[in-house]
């Protein structure tokens, strides 16, 4: 659906190719959307399970309109992989996607965390692997926005054992692969944000000049579940 502002009007657009019920990545860029994996619920086979694919679609706005593109991973180091939980941002000319979770089949295996950083050139439809070092991330989930050259990666990580505790901030800087992921330094802990408590769901953003991170749940060392309405303006200037 498109949501007029100026009318406060929906209008009914062209349905996905693909029935795509959750999990997966989308990301605008140049007039068009564009879908990374996901997975499929409801089928008479799957039930209210869900499988992950590695089918990638673009729409394009203007034409109202669906294409089918190489399947992600396409052209990497790691070739073809499915993704669920993905993140997305550009920059330039360019998607970059991360994390997710590769290989998940409902009852058959769990997949594999991925902490790969992947560069898409749509013009060219193909990917290139960038990092494979990055930060781990709780069922591959977490936030990714851009702003100039760099990527931030908010990573939260829930209750998961196997991540170390405390939600971070992580930059990567796309002129400068090389020097591959650094964790934000410095964070401010002003405004009622406990950084010391791992951080689950909510939203992250970046624009006019500052990150801003609000919502989601929270959980404390004790197991504490609790839901937050702390929001958090961070000065990306000063990192």
């Amino acid at each position: 659906y498109r949501y007029n502002v100026a009318l406060n009007t929906w209008t009914a657009l062209a349905a996905a190719p693909q029935r795509m019920a959750a999990n997966e990545t989308f990301v605008y860029y140049n007039g068009d959307f564009y879908q990374f994996g996901g997975t499929v619920y409801g089928t008479a086979a799957l039930n209210c399970n869900s499988t992950a694919y590695s089918t990638v679609y673009k729409y394009n706005v203007a034409g109202n309109s669906w294409s089918a593109l190489n399947a992600y991973g396409t052209g990497s180091t790691g070739g073809v992989v499915t993704l669920m939980n993905g993140m997305a941002a550009t920059v330039g000319s360019y998607i970059y996607t991360y994390g997710g979770v590769h290989g998940y089949v409902v009852g058959v295996t769990a997949g594999t965390q991925s902490t790969t950083l992947l560069k898409y050139d749509p013009a060219a439809d193909t990917y290139t692997t960038i990092n494979t070092a990055g930060p781990a991330t709780n069922v591959g989930m977490g936030h990714m926005k851009s702003y100039g050259t760099k990527l931030y990666l908010f990573r939260p990580n829930s209750n998961d054992a196997t991540i170390a505790s405390s939600s971070k901030i992580w930059i990567f800087d796309t002129a400068n692969e090389a020097a591959g992921w650094s964790e934000m330094s410095g964070v401010d802990v002003s405004g009622g944000m406990d950084w010391t408590l791992d951080r689950y769901d909510g939203w992250f953003a970046v624009g006019s000049g500052s990150i801003f991170l609000g919502g989601g749940r929270q959980y404390s060392n004790a197991g504490v579940n609790q839901t937050t309405t702390n929001f958090q303006t961070l000065d990306k200037i000063r990192y």
